[in-house]
């Protein structure tokens, strides 16, 4: 498998990583991984870390699994990635998004996804909120619940429920870290409410949706 950065670049590679540059940062943990310097691998992750630069807490075990794709070790990474989600150190909880991601995803477990994301949205992870908030919505690896759908969604509101402001866009009112709650599929949720149900959502939502269009 070819290298996917050259001898000749990876120094300054793991040099410019030290200025927190993602991409930098990745490919100076790869540039490492590709050559079996795993312990290098690990000391820079470490001290990047370290200085605030969270994208280095999983660009260590994404590393590894790219560096392995042509024979993918998902327990490797796996075990990588855990015990950086559990480590209480910072991007712990990035780290137990993409668990989530890759097991709903690649390995289609979304029982466990779903775990991880809860993990992850509790520790404030916006777009962890809104994947479990779909898993909510079409019952994937949890027993559907439309108002925990709801609340998980609003979750990922930059702003507290109460307090939301709405956009200039007539359908998108609530921003989220990677989106917008859409105004047309709280109606449709209400819809398969009954009456307390209904209820229920609109409080969540909070009077400024209420009054934009959903009644």
């Amino acid at each position: 498998m070819s290298e996917s950065i050259s001898d000749n670049e990876l120094p300054g590679a793991i040099e410019r990583s030290h200025e927190g540059h993602p991409t930098e940062i990745y490919y100076a943990i790869l540039g490492l991984v590709e050559r079996g310097r795993i312990d290098e691998a690990k000391a820079l992750s470490t001290a990047l870390v370290d200085k605030g630069y969270l994208d280095a807490g999983s660009a260590l075990a994404e590393a590894i699994y790219a560096a392995n794709r042509s024979e993918p070790n998902f327990e490797q990474w796996l075990a990588l990635m855990s015990a950086h989600a559990n480590s209480q150190r910072p991007g712990c909880a990035i780290a137990a998004f993409d668990i989530g991601c890759c097991y709903e995803g690649e390995r289609g477990d979304p029982a466990s996804a779903q775990k991880w994301y809860r993990l992850a949205a509790d520790a404030g992870v916006d777009e962890a909120a809104i994947f479990l908030g779909y898993c909510y919505l079409n019952g994937n690896g949890v027993s559907r619940d439309l108002i925990g759908a709801v609340r998980w969604f609003m979750k990922a509101s930059t702003m507290e429920p109460g307090e939301l402001s709405v956009s200039n866009y007539e359908n998108w009112p609530v921003q989220s870290g990677i989106g917008w709650v859409d105004l047309d599929l709280l109606a449709k949720i209400l819809g398969m409410l009954d009456l307390d149900g209904r209820q229920q959502v609109l409080a969540i939502i909070g009077e400024p949706v209420r009054q934009k269009k959903l009644g």
